[in-house]
């Protein structure tokens, strides 16, 4: 007759399954990076809302005016290219914190089996985004871009035990359809609340901390 297995043993089995896990999916490195990178969630949010504000005087103000796209454009490039070095210092800055290389440390953050569970979400999209183009449904774009991001993190569950993380993915997944439903024609207002989103999440982990391994 099977012995019933007590909580002592349960424990040491659920840490034997997590440090498999850990090994075979580096979701601890994931885990201590998204902890520590709530004030970019946040950065980037106040800087993405701005831009949508930007964005939507310049168009109101010099509707016809040549300069006004390139302007757009180079300002968003602008805040992608400065929130984008922002996270490269944090990878640099992490990888010290577990003196590692950055090579070493960026190998351990995107293992192979994290690239499994994404990768063919990512392809999906990617096959959307050309028919989206094709078709002249450019503006669904980003709301697609949005259901894909919460597809991802719903997925990350593989990795984490976490409430949290699932509540969130499907938040993403129900506002990119909320944007692909009702939005239209309003895509500089729902890039804005994904921006908003964005600063909230920074704040949540900021005041609760990240996910739970």
């Amino acid at each position: 007759m099977t012995q019933p297995i007590g909580p002592e043993r349960a424990r040491e089995d659920l840490s034997i399954i997590r440090e498999t896990i850990d090994r075979s999916t580096g979701s601890r490195f994931l885990a201590d990076f998204i902890r520590t990178q709530a004030s970019l969630f946040i950065l980037f949010g106040i800087l993405g809302c701005v831009g949508c504000l930007v964005h939507w005087y310049a168009l109101l103000r010099y509707p016809t005016s040549p300069a006004t796209l390139p302007i757009i454009a180079g300002m968003w490039s602008a805040i992608m290219a400065f929130t984008g070095v922002i996270k490269v210092r944090g990878f640099f800055r992490r990888s010290k914190a577990f003196n590692m290389d950055f090579l070493t440390y960026y190998r351990n953050l995107t293992h192979f089996s994290f690239f499994q569970v994404y990768l063919p979400v990512g392809l999906a999209g990617i096959i959307l985004f050309i028919l989206f183009i094709k078709i002249g449904l450019w503006q669904h774009i980003v709301p697609t871009i949005v259901v894909i991001m919460g597809i991802i993190i719903n997925s990350l569950s593989v990795f984490f035990i976490d409430k949290r993380l699932n509540l969130t993915g499907y938040f993403y997944i129900l506002l990119g359809g909320a944007g692909l439903l009702f939005f239209d024609g309003a895509l500089l207002l729902f890039c804005g609340m994904v921006f908003l989103s964005f600063t909230v999440l920074g704040s949540l982990l900021h005041l609760y901390g990240g996910f739970q391994e």
